[in-house]
């Protein structure tokens, strides 16, 4: 590849993500609670190569076979199914998103919660 295709590609815009994509990003660090929803993205993992799905699949694998062995197998095996769809949601969402700048939404929940933790820690520092 040279030089003038990695450029011509870099300039190629980017469409937005959908606007539910970038509110659920937002809310994501502060609500984290609406994590869930990432399953609504599992059809962005269609667009992964091969190799990909196979580590997803070692991955399912390596989640399932250590709860089947535990004392209560049902149970730890469904709470690992859970992990794991939420693990592949990201993994959809972050494929449908096309480009790192599409986490801006991300990044300014990520300032809320940091901002909100700093106002309440010196709040609580001032009462003795």
């Amino acid at each position: 590849m040279s030089a003038t295709d990695r450029t011509a590609r870099s300039t190629v815009p980017v469409a937005p993500a959908p606007l539910w994509i970038r509110v659920w990003l937002a809310l994501l660090a502060p609500l984290y609670f609406l994590a869930p929803a990432a399953v609504f993205a599992l059809p962005g993992l269609r667009r992964l190569p091969r190799a990909a799905w196979w580590v997803l699949g070692f991955y399912a694998l390596s989640q399932q076979l250590p709860a089947l062995l535990t004392p209560e197998p049902l149970i730890n095996s469904g709470l690992a199914l859970a992990r794991t769809l939420l693990m592949f949601g990201f993994m959809g969402l972050g494929a449908s998103l096309h480009s790192t700048r599409q986490l801006a939404p991300l990044g300014i929940g990520l300032a809320a919660v940091y901002v909100t933790a700093l106002g309440l820690t010196g709040l609580d520092g001032l009462n003795p």
